[in-house]
């Protein structure tokens, strides 16, 4: 199976302000990162692996991941697809994981004072938390849209026990 990176920076700049110029490198780690942890556990291994395995990723899978509307009750609902939940889980490690971190008013660069560190680590923990609340969000759209189109994606299972999202979280 081709893992290929399924969100860009590009991509990620339309949620929030990344500088372009981003390691490449560490960027497609933190995408991967966040496709086998997050994506993984929300669909399962086996509608994982076939979605993965669609190297085109065409059909429907490329409704599920850029989105699409459809009928629900009579209503018309849309479905922004999994960018949107890639790029926060790519954001909440980022946050984590990088040397800058992203706030309101733009990147910040740490220092190497120790209660400043302490003090950045919460912060950066803080603003994690955020993204992945965020990200959760736009996960049980996925969800919901599998459930509608479930015959469609034949090897969604919706159970609590094979698609769960574990993102492990740190308190300091």
């Amino acid at each position: 199976m081709a893992e290929i990176s399924l969100i860009t920076i590009t991509d990620v700049q339309g949620y929030r302000r990344v500088d372009p110029k981003f390691d490449v490198t560490r960027f497609n780690t933190f995408v991967m990162e966040a496709q086998r942890t997050n994506l993984r556990g929300l669909f399962g291994d086996a509608l994982y692996y076939a979605f993965m395995s669609d190297t085109r990723i065409s059909g429907i899978y490329k409704e599920l991941l850029d989105g699409k509307t459809y009928t629900y009750n009579n209503e018309t609902i849309m479905f922004y697809g999994l960018k949107p939940a890639l790029c926060y889980w790519w954001l909440a490690i980022a946050a984590r994981e990088g040397d800058l971190f992203l706030s309101g008013y733009g990147a910040i660069q740490y220092t190497n004072n120790p209660q400043q560190n302490f003090e950045s680590s919460k912060e950066k923990e803080r603003i994690a938390v955020g993204y992945i609340q965020t990200a959760q969000g736009y996960a049980d759209d996925i969800v919901k849209f599998l459930d509608e189109n479930a015959s469609i994606y034949s090897l969604w299972k919706n159970n609590e026990e094979v698609n769960s999202i574990n993102f492990v979280s740190f308190r300091l």
